[in-house]
């Protein structure tokens, strides 16, 4: 079973091309362009940012570990109290 598929003539295409550029004018592309770049370089500083901070958080957690392992320095562990209800 075989199907005919009427090809849309140039015509049509370039009427369909002119509506789009009647409704997209190029400030319009622009402004969209440019939103989607700072985007893209916002979610890039933040993921860096947010590895990055916690790649930090735990290089000073290890280097404080190390230190009181080496200086024997006693660790006074003080016990958590129930939350007031």
């Amino acid at each position: 079973m075989t199907m005919t598929l009427d090809r849309p003539t140039v015509e049509f295409i370039s009427a369909e091309a002119d509506q789009i550029a009647a409704d997209n004018p190029p400030s319009k592309v622009l402004a969209t362009v440019v939103l989607a770049l700072f985007t893209a370089i916002g979610w890039v500083i933040g993921r860096t940012w947010f590895y990055s901070a916690k790649s930090v958080a735990f290089i000073a957690l290890a280097v404080r570990y190390g230190y009181r392992q080496g200086a024997r320095v006693p660790v006074e562990v003080k016990p958590r109290t129930a939350p007031a209800q």
